[in-house]
Order: structure tokens, then C-alpha cells, then sequence
């Protein structure tokens, strides 16, 4: 039997849904110093297991609050966390304030309050607004040699050089596919140290495109 067509948009994304534990089974049992291994050896090696994780909780808010993306065309007004955006979304660092948002705990309850986030839109966005809706990126975040397994999501500006119109349905697979890579990441981290990694590891995401740096310890 063949898969059932989706009804509706989180079918689309099951592992917005799934994200958090499988994070949290990951990294359990991790003393700090495992949390905090860096190496310059490697790309991947240079932001910990900590700060991976901090990075793609800030990716969540950045992605879907500040006006710069989707923030005012999912939330014009009310957004949710106006008074901690900044420090959540908008650093250079792309991460997380670490003075505010330091000890695995409080990560990991942003990470919950992000994911929360996307499932509040998906539950209020149908199939055919996540394709209507729509928003332009100057030098999209890597999305669009994605885009060619989920046509019609991303296409370049007919008008604006080096731009693209991305739809809300691929700014989630974006943020899915952003996911699972730092997952994969975390695997690597863990690998390095001589520990084993634990969750299966969806077949999705930037890490399996054909030159992506895939290196191991």
C-alpha cells in the first residue's frame, strides 16, 4: 500500500512533532564536558553539542518571529516573545543569548517553546495557504538546492537578482531539514568522543545532499 496523501500540514512534517525527544534521548547521560567538546578538526566540530542545539532553537524563532522572515505575515500582531526576540533570534551568533540560555535545561525548554511555535502554525495554516503564502530571501539559507525535491516552494525573484520567493510550506521543510542535519551533527560530536549515537537518522536534510561534508572521526 502506498502512502495516504496528507490531510493535513503537519503530515507534511513529522518531525517538528518528534524533534525533542529525539534530542533529548540523544544527549542523555551527557556529562558537560561532552556537551562542550569542540574541535577545530573539523567544520562540524567547531559549535559543541550545546551550542548546536542552541543554534537550531534560535533557528525556530529566528525563522517564524522576526520581520526580517515570517514574523509579520504569521503573527502582525501579538507576536509571541516580543520582549526576548532579540536575544533568542536576532544574535550574530546565530544562537541563543548564552548569558540567558546556558544550562541544557533552559535550552532545551526554549527548544520545547520554538517547537511549539511551528506546530501552533501548522495547526493553523491548511495545505493550500503554506503553498499560497510567501516571502523573499536575499541569498536564501542553502534552501533552494533543496528545492528540487519539493517543487514550487522556492523559485528565484523574476525581478531581484540573488533573491528568491520562498512559500511557508518550503520555510518548514527548511527548518526540518535544518533539524535533523544538527541532529546528525550531534551524532558526529558523540562519535568523536567515543560514544555511541542513539536515534535513528531520518533520511532528510541538508547533510544528504551529495557534497555535503559528511566527514567522521
Amino acid at each position: 500500500m502506498g502512502q495516504s496523501e496528507p490531510t493535513q500540514v503537519s503530515d507534511l512534517y513529522p518531525y517538528f512533532a518528534q524533534y525533542h525527544g529525539m534530542v533529548s534521548r540523544e544527549i542523555a547521560g551527557l556529562t558537560e564536558t561532552q556537551l562542550d567538546w569542540e574541535s577545530t578538526e573539523w567544520e562540524w566540530a567547531l559549535w559543541s553539542i550545546r551550542r548546536d542545539i542552541s543554534h537550531v532553537t534560535s533557528h525556530l524563532f529566528r525563522q517564524y518571529l522576526l520581520p526580517k522572515y515570517w514574523g509579520d505575515v504569521l503573527f502582525p500582531v501579538d507576536k509571541p516573545f516580543a520582549e526576548d526576540v532579540h536575544d533568542l533570534a536576532a544574535l550574530p551568533t546565530r544562537r541563543l543569548h548564552e548569558n540567558r540560555w546556558w544550562t541544557m535545561d533552559s535550552i532545551m525548554e526554549k527548544l520545547e517553546q520554538g517547537l511549539e511555535i511551528v506546530q501552533g502554525i501548522m495547526t493553523a495554516e491548511t495545505l493550500e495557504t503554506i503553498q499560497q503564502k510567501t516571502i523573499i530571501y536575499d541569498n536564501p539559507p542553502g534552501y533552494h538546492v533543496l528545492a528540487h525535491w519539493y517543487p514550487e516552494t522556492c523559485w528565484p525573484h523574476s525581478e531581484l537578482p540573488d533573491h528568491w520567493v520562498m512559500t511557508l510550506e518550503g520555510s518548514l521543510h527548511h527548518s526540518e531539514c535544518e533539524l535533523i542535519t544538527h541532529l546528525y551533527n550531534i551524532q558526529r560530536h558523540k562519535r568523536a568522543q567515543g560514544i555511541l549515537a542513539t536515534e535513528p537518522l531520518p533520511p532528510i536534510g541538508y547533510w544528504t545532499l551529495k557534497d555535503w561534508d559528511r566527514s567522521e572521526p
